[in-house]
């Protein structure tokens, strides 16, 4: 007798079971790599892929910090960006930022770089990293080159927190106060802050005779502009019985007011455009006294300093020989600065 045993279909539940256990298609990544799961890889990375770092980074500093910029990685499932910092281009990088977001371009580093320094930067997800990014050289801006040199005294920048009568000193106290034809707020010689016009009648900057700025040997630094500073002296800084860092009928040069007179450079300076200047001094020192333009010596001579009871003023000589242009960046050191060091303020800018 045959038999007439008819199979009972499986339920449909169980054909389904059936099928996943039969086929396992495993995850993939964005970009079709097998992805590795966290048992055997802790940084659950995409194992035959590779995170790629952001490109073309780049910085650059002001006084109080260092701008980054970058152009992201291609890598559409990155989720942000590790921003590394060190002072040696080749290691001793710190993590210093973890920057979101794969499309971010940048990243501002509150940071006073007062020498060179570097940077580095990664792209990541989750904790898998892609390798370093190109390195990105900054040099420190010209505030932070100056504010780091030693034997710096007093630093007017005359531009940010300077008012019509108060010029804050950047290093120490000596406080100066400005009056009449004194502009604050104009363009400077300085990206990132601004500088102050004079008038050429009226305008000056008294700092008055603090005691660390009685000095015997030094240097002054100054940043000018003019189309014509005036006939005659017109100074740029100066203190009474003891110098005058000035233009003559806008020949640059320096006054010796101990009976010294007048050193020329014999450089022509109205042509209104920015001028970096320092005049190095070792009072009795024979042609201990020099004049770099920007950059370049232009003058070695001798100063006489004939005492040191009269104000500084920048601008002016005391209440006469106002200076008309723009003036930034004023400076004065208790040390005679290096040839080195004044190319190297001048090439900060």
């Amino acid at each position: 007798m045959a038999n007439t045993t008819t199979r009972r279909p499986l339920p449909p539940l169980l054909v389904a079971c059936l099928i996943v256990l039969a086929v396992v298609v495993p995850p993939t990544s964005p970009s079709g790599a097998a992805f590795t799961a966290s048992t055997t890889n802790s940084a659950s990375s995409f194992a035959a892929d590779v995170l790629t770092p952001p490109t073309s980074v780049s910085g650059t500093a002001s006084a109080s910090q260092v701008t980054l910029s970058w152009t992201p990685t291609a890598d559409t499932y990155a989720t942000g960006y590790r921003v590394f910092r060190s002072l040696s281009p080749a290691s001793g990088y710190t993590l210093v930022a973890t920057v979101p977001g794969r499309a971010t371009t940048g990243y501002t580093d509150p940071y006073a770089a007062t020498q060179t320094t570097y940077y580095r930067v990664r792209a990541y997800r989750l904790s898998w990293t892609s390798v370093d990014s190109n390195t990105a050289t900054v040099q420190p801006s010209y505030a932070q080159t100056v504010l780091g040199t030693a034997g710096l005294v007093s630093y007017w920048r005359l531009g940010t927190g300077t008012t019509a009568t108060v010029v804050p000193d950047s290093k120490g106290s000596n406080t100066g106060t400005a009056s009449g034809g004194f502009t604050p707020g104009v363009a400077g010689a300085i990206a990132d802050d601004t500088a102050a016009s004079f008038n050429g009648s009226t305008g000056k900057v008294n700092i008055g005779n603090p005691a660390n700025l009685q000095l015997w040997s030094g240097s002054i630094e100054v940043w000018f502009k003019t189309a014509n500073a005036g006939t005659g002296y017109r100074e740029l800084v100066s203190r009474q019985s003891a110098y005058g860092l000035a233009l003559r009928d806008n020949v640059l040069g320096f006054w010796d007011d101990d009976g010294g007179g007048w050193r020329t450079t014999g450089l022509t300076v109205d042509d209104n455009q920015w001028h970096h200047v320092v005049m190095t001094f070792q009072s009795g020192v024979t042609n201990g006294t020099r004049i770099y333009l920007d950059g370049a010596l232009v003058l070695t001579d001798t100063l006489n300093i004939k005492d040191q009871t009269k104000n500084i003023t920048i601008g002016a000589w005391n209440a006469e020989e106002f200076f008309a242009g723009t003036l930034d960046e004023v400076a004065i050191y208790s040390t005679v600065l290096s040839a080195a060091t004044v190319l190297a303020h001048y090439n900060a800018r």
